[in-house]
C-alpha cells in the first residue's frame, strides 16, 4: 500500500503548550494508513513522539506539554512536533477521516517502526529527535536501527525491549479479550489498564478513577477505539528482544527508567547494551510507564538538558 498522503499540510502555528493538538494527516505506508498529528511551524526540526499501548499521542503527552513552560522550555522553542498514532488510536475526533484501521489486524511493532520511517521520508524529514513511551520507545528504536541517518537523538521513557514475561502475556490476553469483546464496559479492561500504565500507588489508591488523574485519563482514553487498543495489546505481547540490536544504534539517548513500570527491569537490561559514550540514564521513582502523565515535571529539565547537548554537538538545528 505504498503511496503519498492522503492530505497536503503546510506550516502551522498551533498552541503546542497547552494540549497535543494540531493537523492531522493520513499517509500511506507499506504497512497501511498512519495517522501523523503535525504540532507547530513546521519550519523547525522535527520531534518524532510515540505513545505507549493503552493511549494516543493526545493522552501520551498532553500532561508533558501542560507541564512544560514555554518561555523556558528548549524542546518546545527548538522543535516542530509529529505525533504518530498506532493506526486505529487516533481518536474519535478523527476516526474514519482516513480509515487508519485497515489492515492492521497483524501489525507486528517491527512494522509499526517501518511505518514511521516511510512517513518520515513522506514527510519530507531529514533527521528527526525521536521521543517514545513503553512500546512506543521500542517502535522508535526499531525506526532508529532501520533508518539509522533518520534520527540524532532519542527519548526512550521505560521502553520495553525484550519478549513479554509470561504474566505480561497472560494478564495481557485477558486484558485483549476483555476490550475486544467487552470495550469500554469492561471494569477489568480499566483496571488492568491502570496497572500497565501507572504506579501502584496511584493504582492501589484510586483504583476506579477517583483522583483527578485517572478520572481525566478515563474520559480521554474511552475516545479510543478498543479494537484499535487490542491490536496494538496483541502486538505488545508478541514483540522481540532487540537487545542485541543496541550495537547498531547510532543516534544518542537519553533513557528515563521509570522505577514501578512494568518494563522497569528492561529498561535496566536496555542500559546495560546501550554505548555510554553516547547516552544518558535518569531514574524516576514512584512513577509507572506513563511518566509523561503521572508526573512530567520529572523529565522536563533532563530532556532540555539531552536538547541543549545535541545542539552544542550540530545536532537537531
Amino acid at each position: 500500500m505504498k503511496g503519498s498522503g492522503t492530505h497536503e499540510y503546510k506550516a502551522v502555528g498551533i498552541d503546542v503548550y497547552s494540549a497535543v493538538q494540531g493537523q492531522s494527516v493520513f499517509l500511506n505506508t507499506s504497512y497501511g494508513r498512519v495517522h501523523v498529528l503535525v504540532s507547530g511551524d513546521t519550519s523547525k526540526p522535527a520531534c518524532v513522539t510515540y505513545h505507549e499501548v493503552g493511549v494516543n499521542s493526545r493522552t501520551c503527552f498532553q500532561g508533558f506539554f501542560s507541564a512544560s513552560e514555554p518561555k523556558k522550555s528548549l524542546l518546545l522553542k527548538s522543535f516542530c512536533f509529529y505525533h504518530v498514532d498506532f493506526p486505529g488510536c487516533e481518536g474519535e475526533d478523527v476516526a474514519g477521516q482516513g480509515d487508519a484501521v485497515n489492515s492492521c489486524d497483524s501489525l507486528t511493532l517491527e512494522q509499526a517502526s517501518i511505518q514511521v520511517g516511510e512517513a518520515m521520508k513522506q514527510l519530507n524529514i531529514k533527521k528527526a529527535l525521536g521521543m517514545g513511551v513503553g512500546a512506543g520507545a521500542y517502535i522508535l528504536c526499531k525506526a532508529a536501527i532501520a533508518f539509522p541517518a533518520s534520527f540524532s537523538g532519542l527519548v526512550l521513557l521505560s521502553p520495553c525491549c525484550q519478549k513479554a514475561t509470561w504474566w505480561e502475556y497472560a494478564f495481557g490476553k485477558m486484558l485483549l479479550n476483555s476490550l475486544w469483546y467487552h470495550g469500554w464496559n469492561s471494569k477489568f479492561a480499566h483496571r488492568h489498564l491502570y496497572e500497565r500504565l501507572f504506579s501502584s500507588k496511584v493504582v492501589e489508591a484510586d483504583g476506579y478513577g477517583v483522583s483527578d488523574l485517572l478520572f481525566t485519563f478515563n474520559q480521554e482514553v474511552e475516545k479510543i477505539d478498543p479494537k484499535a487498543i487490542a491490536r496494538y495489546l496483541q502486538a505488545v505481547l508478541r514483540r522481540q528482544d532487540i537487545l542485541k540490536e543496541m550495537k547498531r544504534l547510532k543516534s544518542h539517548v537519553l533513557l528515563f527508567s521509570c522505577m514501578d513500570s512494568i518494563y522497569n527491569k528492561e529498561t535496566l537490561e536496555m542500559n546495560l547494551k546501550l554505548d555510554h559514550s553516547k547516552s544518558d540514564y535518569i531514574e524516576v521513582f514512584d512513577s509507572g510507564t506513563l511518566v509523561t502523565e503521572q508526573l512530567p515535571q520529572e523529565t522536563l529539565g533532563p530532556i532540555d538538558q539531552f536538547v541543549k547537548l545535541l545542539h552544542q554537538r550540530g545536532l537537531c538545528r
